[in-house]
């Protein structure tokens, strides 16, 4: 089995050109505040707009899956270069208006008391869908 393709796996450009590049990009679609900053074993992006506070947290790579500082090093790059593309693709789609921006960032909403929509919805969501009735997949259908 082939390991599956992953974006930006032999990427070059050094983390700190991809934290500016999502300041520039986040400024550019009217972000009032922004952070970026690691934590433990996370790194943490924040940002403010159209009075929302978004918080994304990324797992930062475990160091001891990699044989070297390098390898390692690789991963972290990757990481910050797959941010930056899921950043760009939402706010394309919110600027374009073919999506809403609480919709595209539901998951990543801060919430009063350091929580976002996603720590409090996905403890309880396998338990809703088990319990709950489906709705159709396709509206109309039976």
């Amino acid at each position: 089995m082939t390991e599956p393709y992953r974006y930006a796996a032999s990427t070059s450009v050094p983390v700190e050109r991809s934290k500016q590049e999502i300041e520039r990009l986040l400024r550019r679609h009217g972000a009032t505040a922004f952070a970026a900053m690691w934590s433990g074993e996370r790194y943490v992006v924040m940002f403010e707009m159209r009075s929302r506070r978004v918080r994304l947290d990324v797992p930062a790579p475990d160091r001891k899956k990699f044989r070297t500082d390098s390898k390692y090093d690789q991963e972290q790059r990757r990481r910050w270069r797959v941010l930056l593309l899921l950043l760009k693709s939402k706010l394309e789609m919110v600027a374009s208006g073919d999506a809403d921006f609480d919709a595209e960032f539901l998951a990543y909403l801060s919430l009063p008391g350091d929580a976002t929509v996603a720590s409090r919805v996905l403890p309880a969501l396998d338990e809703l869908l088990k319990n709950g009735k489906m709705p159709p997949l396709l509206p109309g259908a039976p």
